[in-house]
């Protein structure tokens, strides 16, 4: 089943693991790539899946954090999704866009979805522009993060 994130993790980006753990992405239109510093992991236990973005979460990782979003929302039996942003120390535009796309992603399908663990710069940039509540909305006792 997909959802309006797109197909398996990875497949539509531009980030290339050719280095041991070292992500690079094309720099837009340049032809150049340049190292991004983020990455993303996902995990599940009876039906509740996290996704960990560490580093930065801006538009160098729009479409790795994206596609891992959009996945586990849509795989069968998943009943809540946490975007753990407890790593993350920057986030900008393009990554509040990701996630309130999650958001919406989730609501359309009927997964609860929230995120945990935003601090300091991230968590202040959440509240300035209005959406920390609304993303951390649907959190419960079993949600994981």
């Amino acid at each position: 089943m997909k959802g309006s994130f797109g197909g398996p993790l990875l497949r539509r980006s531009t980030a290339k693991f050719n280095l041991p753990g070292l992500p690079v992405a094309a720099a837009a239109g340049s032809g150049k790539e340049v190292a991004v510093a983020f990455s993303v992991s996902t995990g599940r236990r009876d039906g509740l899946a996290t996704v960990t973005v560490i580093g930065e979460l801006d538009l160098a990782a729009i479409d790795i954090v994206t596609e891992a979003i959009g996945q586990e929302i849509t795989t069968i039996g998943t009943r809540s999704v946490c975007v753990d942003l407890s790593q993350t120390q920057f986030i900008d535009s393009s990554g509040i866009s990701i996630l309130l796309k999650g958001r919406r992603e989730a609501d359309n399908t009927g997964v609860a979805y929230h995120i945990s663990g935003a601090a300091g710069m991230v968590r202040q940039i959440l509240s300035l522009t209005g959406v920390l509540e609304h993303l951390c909305a649907g959190a419960t006792a079993d949600s994981p993060g």
